[in-house]
């Protein structure tokens, strides 16, 4: 004899929880961090020769960016750590492969963004500094 099937009680569903929203640093001047798209000039050593590949940030008021990093579009978030500093948060890019010194240089600037502590900005120019203020990148605002 067959023994008849039944089905388990449903769980009820746990509400989805939204993420987080960011927490940007006090005195980070979003208004002119996004007023346009910033294009990389430097990395640390101004008298490096970067190639002409595009390595852009465009900043949102929420302190998410996203951009083109040598070969793949990037997204990250900006945030703060434990202590209030500035963080830049987990992000993703796309997996296209290009030849690699293209490559090399995309990952380059993708691995110094966990090390970005501060920005300092102005009308025209964005740097990417270190816990010790050092620079990591600078940028230009595109017209």
């Amino acid at each position: 004899a067959e023994e008849p099937v039944t089905e388990a009680p449903m769980a009820p569903e746990a509400p989805v929880e939204e993420p987080a929203a960011a927490q940007l640093p006090e005195g980070l001047d979003m208004e002119a961090l996004s007023a346009g798209t910033w294009r990389l000039v430097a990395f640390a050593d101004d008298a490096e020769d970067l190639p002409d590949l595009e390595i852009t940030a465009l900043f949102e008021p929420t302190g998410r960016f996203a951009g083109k990093a040598a070969c793949n579009n990037y997204f990250a978030q900006l945030d703060t750590d434990d202590a209030g500093a500035l963080a830049i948060g987990p992000g993703g890019s796309t997996m296209m492969a290009c030849p690699p010194p293209i490559m090399e240089l995309e990952t380059r600037y993708l691995g110094l963004l966990p090390e970005v502590a501060d920005l300092a900005v102005d009308d025209t120019t964005l740097e990417f500094l270190d816990a010790d203020g050092n620079r990591l990148a600078r940028f230009e605002l595109q017209p």
